[in-house]
């Protein structure tokens, strides 16, 4: 399973070194791993929190309005003999929620209002927020199945201005960017997400 986020990716949140017999599978990870595209060779990986949960097949996670991850699911069996011999399969019912490490920080921004709930491309909206805000994040809701989110998508937002904490973002140029419908907007002060998203609607 891999989980955008408004900062990096995580990568993945369960996987296995083996998937025969569909849900069989061998040496289950237990690890998140940040995956960080612009950090230096040989630094764009970082092991983060374990579960003791096994997630195999039909494992998902999704990205939640207030920037954790919610893993949940999977139907497995244990993998005897080289998975010769699967055993029964039976379905894993417990959801986890994962914190990434930004959770145990300091500076996430608040937002207090926005201007409008619903926009059309290229618009400006109005953001008033407490703490400090360098850019904003616009995040395609989850569709999760099999293990991918297909519906992942983060755009960044143009800054037309940000003073006495309220900023002005436009939105994307048209749908081929981010799709029409409903989003999650991130403010972001660097790599830290605001506490709590705000959901708007791009239309044509």
């Amino acid at each position: 399973m891999m989980s955008l986020t408004p900062v990096h990716f995580l990568l993945p949140l369960a996987r296995a070194a083996d998937w025969r017999h569909i849900a069989n599978a061998l040496d289950p990870a237990h690890d998140a791993r940040l995956y960080k595209p612009k950090a230096p060779a040989g630094q764009r990986f970082t092991t983060l929190a374990a579960t003791n949960i096994n997630r195999y097949y039909h494992s998902n996670a999704l990205l939640l309005p207030d920037a954790s991850i919610l893993v949940m699911g999977c139907e497995y069996g244990t993998c005897t003999a080289a998975c010769a011999r699967p055993t029964p399969w039976f379905f894993q019912h417990q959801a986890e929620r994962f914190l990434p490490p930004y959770f145990f920080g300091t500076g996430r921004p608040v937002i207090s209002s926005i201007s409008t709930k619903e926009l059309r491309y290229g618009a400006t909206l109005t953001v008033s927020y407490t703490g400090t805000v360098t850019g904003a994040v616009l995040m395609a809701p989850a569709a999760v199945t099999h293990q991918n989110n297909m519906n992942q998508r983060a755009v960044k937002l143009v800054v037309v201005s940000n003073a006495a904490g309220v900023v002005a973002l436009r939105m994307p140029p048209n749908q081929y960017v981010m799709q029409p419908g409903w989003h999650m907007l991130f403010l972001m002060n660097g790599d830290v997400p605001c506490t709590q998203a705000s959901w708007i609607r791009l239309r044509l």
